[in-house]
């Protein structure tokens, strides 16, 4: 029940981006988001979807020294000023807890890439004694496709296979490629963990033809830890 709540809140997420862009317009067109604001958001969205279904989520805010509390709430357990660095979340229901770490690729070359690994090693040392059998781990991320081999090869990297619609991206000046490594191989070889759902997702449209912006994505990836 968890898992298929999560995969709805990341479908349910490309309408938070869109509504998102409108407000904050041209900045995440130009940057992307954050590592914070972006697992913020998604926090925000799975509470809501949890709530939704009749399973309420409790929230503590360690940022700035805050605590807040109420019936529907996501806890922000890591934050950094450094944009790259990876953030650390987590949304706690009756059905178990979903930890979200989100990672915002600056570009995507092979160090970058390692930081979310080092990251999720980091997470499973600090937090052992913490995960329970039934919780998820969401790894999510976001990239701006740049002309640089290592950024063209994020969406095969992440998935494990290029999209059938290369034409669409080309059209658009993305000339996507195969990268050697993957997510699903550096996570196994560094942390011992398998994905079980990789996703990503294009969820900005152009202001001027509202065509699908296809050098952003966002990434996503269950996985239990």
């Amino acid at each position: 029940m968890l898992q298929q709540l999560v995969i709805c809140s990341i479908k349910n997420f490309a309408t938070d981006c869109q509504q998102l862009c409108v407000k904050h317009y041209p900045a995440i067109h130009n940057q992307g988001m954050t590592a914070h604001h972006l697992g913020l958001a998604f926090a925000k969205r799975l509470s809501a979807d949890l709530l939704q279904a009749g399973y309420p989520s409790e929230h503590h805010s360690n940022k700035h020294g805050s605590n807040e509390h109420g019936s529907n709430k996501h806890r922000a357990i890591e934050s950094t000023q450094r944009v790259e660095q990876a953030n650390l979340y987590r949304v706690t229901s009756s059905l178990g807890t979903v930890w979200v770490i989100t990672h915002h690729f600056i570009n995507g070359n092979l160090n970058s890439r390692q930081q979310l690994i080092a990251h999720i090693q980091d997470w499973q040392s600090e937090y052992n004694d913490s995960i329970q059998p039934k919780d998820i781990l969401l790894v999510v991320g976001d990239h701006w496709i740049n002309r640089h081999s290592h950024s063209r090869e994020m969406i095969h990297w992440w998935s494990g296979a290029l999209p059938e619609e290369l034409d669409n991206y080309r059209q658009q000046g993305v000339k996507l490629v195969a990268s050697e490594q993957t997510f699903s191989k550096q996570l196994l070889n560094g942390c011992g963990l398998s994905p079980y759902y990789c996703h990503y997702i294009h969820p900005l449209h152009s202001t001027v033809t509202q065509k699908v912006v296809l050098r952003y994505a966002q990434f996503f990836s269950l996985i239990h830890p």
